[in-house]
């Protein structure tokens, strides 16, 4: 990610209060509503100024920033990502998450039901696995519907910053992610100019000064998966008709065409 602009990012968030990671336990929301947007980096300054006020950020070892890795696991047919290709309303994607300043990672389920609510299940473990241990087979065994654990294999990994916002008055917390980048294998892409944000809160129609500020600026929801979305990029020749319309909006915002560096 460009430094100047992180800096940038830095300074406007300093006049937010903070809170710990201890304190969001209250609000893990490890069962809620989902609703993501994608804008362009350069709005982000202006809208952090319009909710400072409403919102404390989350702050580990006097870092506000915060640095994530993943590696996401599939089948090598990729049947997790068919099932939002295919507009399946049940849905998972499995995970292994790296929090870098708070040194934990985790093996996580994330499951979408039928009814639009986000369910994660996870497990701490000691790194990121590229090959599952007996511990992660056995928490997917309880959490999944996949008859063969073994045709599970790492397909895409993931690195971005990421900004984790807590309402001051009910239960939602905002995530705001810049910097992401995607590899497999020699493929990478970096959209240094995109935002993806997400509103998790417990009702889908509680107050939220951040759903007022994209209003505010015409931003409207978009239904994008940064999986499916790093999986697009690096593995154009799977069928992805149902992204089609979200890759033309990401162009549109960054002003140029997605395409990975080899």
């Amino acid at each position: 990610m460009d430094t100047t602009f992180i800096e940038k990012i830095k300074s406007e968030v300093a006049s937010f209060h903070p809170i710990s990671l201890a304190e969001m336990d209250e609000v893990k929301l490890l069962n809620r509503t989902d609703t993501k947007f994608v804008f362009s980096a350069d709005l982000l300054p202006s809208i952090l100024s319009q909710i400072k006020n409403n919102y404390r950020i989350l702050e580990i070892n006097n870092t506000r920033v915060a640095e994530y890795n993943t590696l996401y696991y599939d089948t090598e047919d990729l049947k997790l990502f068919k099932l939002h290709q295919n507009g399946r309303t049940h849905r998972y994607k499995i995970r292994f998450r790296n929090y870098v300043n708070s040194i934990l990672t985790f093996l996580e389920v994330k499951k979408k039901n039928n009814k639009g609510r986000t369910i994660k299940t996870r497990i701490k473990t000691k790194e990121i696995e590229n090959t599952l241990s007996e511990n992660s087979l056995e928490f997917l065994k309880k959490e999944l519907e996949i008859s063969d654990l073994t045709e599970l294999k790492p397909m895409l990994s993931n690195h971005f910053h990421r900004l984790t916002l807590v309402n001051n008055t009910s239960p939602e917390r905002v995530t705001i992610d810049v910097g992401v980048s995607f590899s497999y294998h020699e493929k990478n892409v970096f959209i240094k100019e995109l935002v993806i944000a997400e509103v998790k809160k417990d009702k889908l129609n509680a107050a939220s000064s951040f759903l007022d500020a994209m209003r505010l600026n015409h931003i409207t929801p978009q239904g994008i998966s940064k999986y499916c979305l790093g999986t697009i990029l690096l593995k154009p020749y799977i069928k992805h008709n149902n992204f089609k319309e979200q890759l033309r909006l990401i162009e549109k915002i960054i002003h140029h065409e997605l395409r990975p560096a080899c």
